[in-house]
């Protein structure tokens, strides 16, 4: 009988933690949900290609967003980046796909630096292994010759 219910007893406490660990779990995802800032939106021009850039940080300095790059003679790139700032320098990883290929998902690293209002792409020597792709440690990141320099825009495309 004591063995009964040093069971019953057991399973009840496990039973009552694993029903209150869920609902912190929920918790801890609204608050994250809280913690995004208002987007901001960028556009960039070069030549006769055109990039939106949308953005949203985190209190963490965490970044979510879209990019869309409209090219005048080949296919647009469209999608998302996630990635942090580190000083003035936002590194993420843009996942995107190329035109009509949407199976097609390709990912790279992007870096942007931030200088007043504006975001410059730049260009690096990039790495793969084991099939992710990012900038070679050690090797610069030259924002100079970035093709694109985004400047604030409206949110409105």
């Amino acid at each position: 009988m004591k063995n009964l219910l040093l069971i019953y007893t057991t399973m009840a406490s496990l039973f009552i933690t694993a029903c209150q660990g869920n609902g912190s779990k929920k918790v801890n995802a609204n608050e994250q949900k809280a913690t995004w800032g208002k987007p901001e939106c960028y556009t960039a021009i070069f030549e006769k290609d055109t990039a939106y850039l949308s953005i949203q940080r985190s209190a963490d300095k965490k970044v979510k967003g879209d990019l869309l790059i409209q090219y005048s003679k080949n296919p647009k790139n469209e999608g998302t980046l996630t990635g942090d700032f580190r000083g003035d320098t936002l590194f993420a990883d843009y996942t995107y796909t190329v035109g009509t290929y949407k199976d097609r998902i390709n990912k790279n690293p992007l870096a942007f630096l931030k200088k007043g209002d504006s975001l410059i792409i730049g260009i690096g020597e990039i790495e793969t292994y084991a099939g992710r792709a990012y900038f070679k440690p050690g090797a610069p990141i030259n924002f100079d010759k970035g093709r694109f320099r985004f400047v604030t825009s409206s949110c409105n495309k």
